[in-house]
C-alpha cells in the first residue's frame, strides 16, 4: 500500500506544479513523484480539427498558487471502449490533451531519464 503528500515542482518559465509524492507505507520509502492531468496542448477551436499549441505565454500556475497536477488526465473513450474498462463516464472528456508524468525519486543520469510511452489502442 501507498501513501502520497504533496510535492511541488518548477517548470522554469512555466511556472509550478503540484503533484504527489508516492511513499510505500511498509517502508517509509519514497517511490515516485506523480504528475497527473499535465496540459500539453489545448483542444481544437472546432471538433476533428487538431490541437493547439501551448502559447508561449502559457504557464501552469506560480510557486503561491502551483496548477493542481494531482489529479488524472481525462479520458477519451474510442470505440470497443466501453467493452474494456469500468463505465466511470465522469472520467470521460473530449479534452484529452493532458498526459499523467511519473519521475523516479533521485539523481537524474547524466543524459536524463528514459522516457516511456503507452499507448492503448
Amino acid at each position: 500500500m501507498e501513501t502520497t503528500r504533496p510535492h511541488l515542482h518548477s517548470l522554469a518559465h512555466r511556472g509550478t506544479i503540484q503533484g504527489l509524492t508516492i511513499t510505500a507505507s511498509q517502508s517509509a520509502t519514497d517511490l515516485c513523484h506523480y504528475f497527473g492531468g499535465v496540459r500539453y496542448a489545448l483542444p481544437p477551436l472546432q471538433r476533428w480539427r487538431r490541437a493547439r499549441r501551448l502559447p508561449s505565454s502559457f504557464t501552469y500556475g506560480s510557486k503561491e498558487a502551483p496548477g493542481r497536477c494531482d489529479g488524472g488526465a481525462g479520458l477519451c473513450p474510442q470505440p470497443g471502449f466501453l467493452s474494456l474498462s469500468p463505465q466511470n463516464e465522469d472520467a470521460w472528456t473530449e479534452d484529452c490533451f493532458e498526459c499523467n508524468v511519473w519521475v523516479p525519486i533521485g539523481e537524474p543520469p547524466k543524459s536524463g531519464w528514459p522516457v516511456f510511452m503507452f499507448i492503448r489502442e
